[in-house]
């Protein structure tokens, strides 16, 4: 996706090259991000100026790879502040936050945060250091989210994140040790916030994505419950956009016969096919004789009267806000379209499952989130899970969609 702001500030506007620029930041692959930056506007960043509006929407559209060479350069040259503030805060978006960014210079009766990154329910303060070469004042960021709290009326002062240039950040975690503050800060360096952006892109916005962005709030590990969730989390959803990956190349083989996919078996796929098997033999009393669409094809199944259904099973996940996650490709609702039929949905431990129609999913997806990439095109549907109820997650919309007249019984049962 493409990020681009339409700025004007005074009778400036900007010019064709730095829009290029923008839009293809390849196209500067060999300059240094110092460089990029004195090709922007006037070439300085300052909080008023026009520099800074356009070089985030420059770093905004450029791959983590690319984001990586320009952190390690400002490590290296440990000088200035202001790109790294802009680097991690991009980071911070790459991540799912939505993000504000703070001042370069303090002003007076300005707080003076880095940046201020929040998503549903987690707010983060963000405090970045090129070096661990001078002292923190634990004092000043407590000081900054008391205030944040003030300002945007939080039930609780949000934790501090202090995102450092430099891999050892032993001196700094000592510091806050010291001071007692290691229940309100933590600390992490800028690689492996790098790493949690690779991770949180390829894992889209499922629920392993919420986790991951938790991780980031301080914690005591003594307790591992959090950090066991978080692995089961991305592993559960790996496999499951594996399987979904695997429907992807099943439509593309069927496309091109002779290009034949490798589809590894894993012990996470054999329990999702057992529910789908047990679903597909339950609907049978409701839709009639049910045939694989191909023989490739996992998912997909037709009735006699050429109806196409997709049969989805989804481990649980250890999340407080969604429970069950699936991926509904774009490429389906030419199919729905086209013949009709249905979604059917299975929950891990659940001793039924739900057959939506084709319309109401068709319906849905115009309030869900969605990942749009060159190779693959899909919906996030995911459930919520509160007492007996179980709900779609409709992003886009105020209410949420109770599917309990969509529930069946499996055979097994």
């Amino acid at each position: 996706m493409i990020f681009i702001t339409d700025f004007y500030r005074g009778s400036r506007l900007m010019h064709g090259f730095e829009r290029d620029i923008i839009n293809d930041p390849s196209k500067v692959r060999g300059k240094s991000v110092t460089q990029i930056v004195t090709m922007l506007a006037d070439g300085k960043l300052t909080d008023i100026g026009q520099t800074a509006i356009a070089f985030r929407d420059f770093l905004n559209n450029c791959p983590i790879d690319q984001l990586g060479i320009y952190t390690n350069q400002m490590v290296a040259e440990a000088s200035d502040g202001k790109i790294f503030q802009d680097i991690v805060n991009t980071i911070g978006k790459k991540i799912g936050f939505d993000v504000v960014h703070g001042l370069y210079q303090g002003k007076k009766n300005a707080i003076g945060f880095d940046g201020y990154w929040s998503h549903k329910s987690l707010n983060l303060v963000i405090e970045c250091k090129t070096t661990d070469a001078y002292r923190i004042s634990t004092k000043t960021l407590l000081g900054y989210s008391n205030e944040i709290k003030e300002e945007k009326g939080l039930q609780s002062a949000p934790p501090i994140l202090l995102v450092v240039g430099r891999v050892d950040t032993g001196d700094i975690e000592a510091q806050i040790r010291g001071s007692r503050a290691d229940d309100r800060i933590s600390v992490i360096g800028v690689e492996s916030l790098l790493s949690l952006a690779k991770a949180s892109v390829e894992l889209s916005d499922g629920p392993a994505s919420n986790s991951l962005r938790n991780i980031l709030l301080p914690r005591d590990y003594t307790r591992l419950n959090d950090l066991t969730a978080l692995i089961t989390n991305v592993i559960n959803e790996a496999q499951q956009t594996s399987q979904d990956q695997a429907e992807v190349n099943e439509e593309l083989s069927n496309e091109t016969p002779n290009k034949k996919p490798e589809v590894k078996t894993t012990n996470a796929d054999s329990l999702t096919d057992q529910l789908r098997s047990s679903m597909v033999k339950a609907s049978t009393k409701t839709l009639g004789k049910l045939e694989k669409a191909n023989s490739r094809s996992r998912a997909q199944f037709v009735t006699m009267d050429g109806e196409a259904y997709f049969f989805l099973a989804s481990k649980r996940y250890a999340d407080t806000y969604q429970h069950f996650w699936y991926s509904i490709q774009h490429s389906w609702k030419a199919i729905w379209e086209q013949k009709g039929g249905g979604l059917a949905l299975g929950l891990e431990g659940k001793k039924h499952f739900y057959m939506i129609d084709c319309k109401t999913v068709l319906e849905w997806t115009k309030f869900l989130n969605e990942t749009l990439r060159p190779n693959r095109q899909y919906w996030h549907l995911a459930l919520k899970e509160s007492r007996d109820r179980i709900e779609v997650l409709l992003n886009k919309s105020d209410t949420n969609c109770d599917i309990d007249n969509f529930k069946m019984k499996l055979n097994n049962q």
